[in-house]
């Protein structure tokens, strides 16, 4: 992690130190460190070219730092929890089940603008990333709407890359009450309720289970910056590093 941070806090970026950046961090560092710093580069690199805000690299390196302290002091509490056979609270992200995966969803909503975001990612049963994506939709969303059409488009997904024994869980407890109670009715809403109610009963490996806000903030923190993005994005750990890479070539040529 200190080499990541050095690198980010001391180099102003061309092409032979961007990929000296990239190169070494993926050589030495572990994938979550190498994750966090790409991750966050790709999202100020959007910043700058949509909102026009770009922020100091000894600032981007602190926030690195944190990320990664967050997700290491989290991971360490689990593997403590897992041994002693206590429970941890439902305030922390907890993994699941030994051979399932699970899903973080979580909508954004630009009302001044009439967007409405969604963002989500999927992890294993050890903890590690396997994929996250975000998609924008043109158009004013309710919250409820909002956060059900977020599953909605993680449901897709999942389904169209063939994964199964996966959780998905929601901050929003009013959408997963509407799901478990079987909601009926004629609004747009009810309609979409029925409409993921029955992708469910089509694929009876997959769960919706509600989770507190506090246990959410990875897909939070995902969907928020959705706007950065004219539409549906996919990220993996090898995209998410390539494409900033590509991208960050292409403007300094």
């Amino acid at each position: 992690m200190k080499l990541a941070l050095g690198l980010l806090s001391t180099h102003e970026f061309s092409l032979q130190t961007l990929q000296f950046v990239f190169f070494g961090i993926c050589r030495e560092e572990n994938d979550n460190v190498a994750g966090t710093v790409a991750w966050i580069l790709w999202n100020n690199r959007n910043n700058w070219v949509w909102n026009g805000v770009k922020e100091l690299a000894k600032v981007l390196a602190t926030r690195a730092l944190h990320m990664v302290g967050e997700w290491c002091e989290l991971n360490v509490l689990q593997q403590q929890n897992s041994v002693s056979g206590t429970i941890v609270t439902a305030s922390q992200w907890q993994k699941p089940r030994d051979g399932w995966l699970t899903c973080n969803i979580d909508a954004s909503f630009y009302e001044d603008l009439g967007l409405t975001g969604g963002g989500w990612c999927v992890r294993n049963a050890q903890g590690r990333f396997v994929a996250a994506g975000t998609n924008l939709i043109h158009q004013k969303l309710a919250t409820i709407e909002g956060e059900g059409m977020a599953i909605l488009d993680a449901l897709h997904e999942a389904i169209a890359r063939g994964w199964t024994n996966i959780v998905f869980e929601s901050d929003s407890k009013i959408l997963v009450d509407a799901i478990h109670a079987n909601h009926n009715g004629v609004s747009e809403f009810s309609s979409m309720i029925s409409y993921i109610e029955l992708l469910l009963q089509c694929n009876s490996i997959f769960e919706v289970k509600f989770i507190k806000r506090q246990a959410n903030m990875v897909a939070h923190t995902l969907a928020r910056p959705a706007i950065s993005w004219s539409s549906r994005t996919l990220f993996t750990l090898f995209l998410v590093v390539l494409n900033l890479l590509l991208l960050l070539i292409n403007e300094i040529c």
